[in-house]
């Protein structure tokens, strides 16, 4: 995915559910977090921090790197938070422990898997998004 298009979905988040983004990650930050959970992010999101450490739209929020890290050790070595729904109430991980790529999952492992970024994104903005306490984003 280009940063063009990554803008232009991310964009439409703030254009249409009135999205709050975060200022970017620099390539430090992504770095650092990198070296404390010893992985690899995807070029996918690193593309997405570079763009926008986080986001909120209500009570979701993609979550900050730095929050991401401090919540590290309550998940497995491979894994870290990725978005969250009313104060953690629903959670997704990414699980990067699945070879080559990786999966964004509900942190209960129920419901469907995404295999990128903009996979997880365009399924909220489409209300298809499990969690979230059965609440679907009018588009």
């Amino acid at each position: 995915m280009s940063a063009e298009e990554m803008m232009r979905l991310i964009g439409g988040l703030k254009v249409q559910h009135g999205a709050i983004f975060n200022p970017p990650a620099s390539r430090s930050d992504i770095e650092f977090f990198e070296r404390s959970m010893q992985l690899e992010l995807p070029d996918d999101l690193k593309l997405l921090y570079s763009l926008s450490d986080g986001f909120d739209i209500g009570m979701f929020r993609i979550v900050p790197l730095t929050e991401a890290l401090n919540y590290a050790s309550e998940l497995k070595k491979g894994q870290f938070y990725l978005a969250e729904y009313m104060i953690y109430s629903d959670c997704w991980i990414v699980d990067l422990g699945k070879g080559n790529g990786y999966e964004i999952k509900n942190d209960q492992d129920t419901g469907k898997r995404f295999g990128e970024i903009t996979a997880f994104l365009s399924a909220f903005l489409e209300g298809g998004v499990e969690g979230l306490f059965e609440q679907r984003v009018e588009v």
